[in-house]
């Protein structure tokens, strides 16, 4: 069973995971945040029609298990998932353009903040918002902005509090 789904029977929040495994199978995807994070590490294999393969130290390539057969084309789990990641970061203007160079190309994040004259932790921040936006089983019905705006003031709320 996957963590996602213990998580959620559970009631648990997702900073409350408490062991995020390092590979997920296409039905155990349901878009939290860490599934999220690993879906733009893995971009470029799934935008290619492959799904990551899951790291065993057996030493077999091939699991030998029983074949059958799907009912659609083995690449299209992977490219729709990415496409639904894309179009998700899409939504989210810059920030989301700083997701991809970030998390995506692996574009050193200090660096980038020192080109774009912002501290690293104001980026850390944005990126993390974008993660968060961009989880979900379905794709969120609010603008990002107006997204960022209303945490902000559940934000501000909490610290009157």
């Amino acid at each position: 069973m996957s963590q996602c789904q213990e998580c959620r029977k559970e009631k648990r929040s997702w900073q409350e995971c408490p062991a995020v495994p390092k590979w997920f199978s296409p039905p155990a995807i349901f878009y939290c945040p860490w599934q999220i994070e690993w879906l733009c590490y893995n971009m470029e294999t799934l935008e290619e029609g492959r799904w990551p393969i899951e790291p065993v130290d057996s030493g077999y390539y091939e699991s030998g298990g029983d074949y059958h057969v799907a009912p659609r084309a083995y690449f299209e789990i992977p490219v729709g998932i990415a496409a639904d990641v894309n179009l998700r970061l899409d939504k989210c203007g810059d920030d989301g353009l700083l997701v991809r160079q970030v998390r995506i190309e692996r574009w050193d994040e200090i660096k980038l903040a020192r080109l774009m004259h912002i501290p690293i932790d104001v980026m850390d921040q944005r990126i993390k918002q974008v993660i968060w936006y961009c989880s979900g089983v379905r794709s969120r019905r609010l603008t990002y902005d107006e997204y960022k705006r209303r945490r902000n003031i559940s934000a501000a709320y909490r610290r009157e509090r």
